[in-house]
């Protein structure tokens, strides 16, 4: 097996930061495919891409390898806990959004949903308005507080904003649960107006959702 201590300090540094393959793929200017075969170690960055990934994982030189338990584990090995919690791990991190960007949140919504006024700091997460994937940005207009089943509902359609009232809309289908209480409350905005949430943003996710 080849020792492939450098893609796992990508891996490694990448799930710290909360980035996902398709966002560290885009700083680096390279496709999500080319950073999955770094991860891997079938691939080795060229020299310039090696420059791009430090600046975009500092500090990604001085990161050591993942043990060879977690390693395995990461592969497909379900036997070591060690693997298990850091898949754990990982996917909250990924889930909780990128870190500067879910920090900047947390400061703008005085750490609470906005929908639900949670605040278990936990249970926190950093949901984009428009897809980042899809040209999105990280900005705090194009981004929402949620805790996480609600952050859930609204990437799959079924809880929005309202773009001209900043009234909560829930679908249909959650009527008669306990998130239909949310239905028509008044979204808890950060006091900062530019740090509100984008009317165009909002309208275009409330049409593509048909709602």
């Amino acid at each position: 097996m080849s020792d492939n201590s450098f893609g796992e300090s990508i891996r490694r540094r990448r799930c710290e930061l909360g980035f996902t393959q398709a966002e560290l793929a885009e700083k680096v200017g390279v496709s999500v495919g080319m950073v999955s075969h770094w991860e891997r170690g079938t691939r080795n960055p060229k020299e310039e891409n090696c420059k791009k990934l430090k600046e975009a994982l500092p500090p990604l030189g001085v990161l050591s390898p993942l043990p060879p338990d977690a390693a395995a584990a990461d592969a497909g090995n379900p036997e070591t806990i060690e693997g298990a919690w850091e898949r754990i791990n990982t996917s909250i991190l990924q889930r909780r959004g990128q870190s500067r960007f879910r920090k900047r949140l947390l400061e703008a919504y005085e750490r609470k949903c906005a929908i639900t006024k949670c605040a278990v700091q936990d249970v926190l997460e950093a949901a984009h308005i428009h897809p980042y994937a899809d040209k999105g940005t990280n900005c705090e207009s194009n981004g929402l507080l949620l805790r996480a089943d609600i952050h859930t509902l609204f990437d799959c359609g079924l809880i929005t904003i309202h773009p001209d009232s900043f009234m909560v809309v829930v679908k249909k289908e959650l009527r008669g649960s306990s998130y239909e209480n949310y239905h028509d409350n008044p979204l808890c905005e950060p006091k900062n107006e530019a740090q509100k949430p984008n009317k165009c943003a909002l309208k275009k996710r409330f049409d593509f959702f048909g709602f």
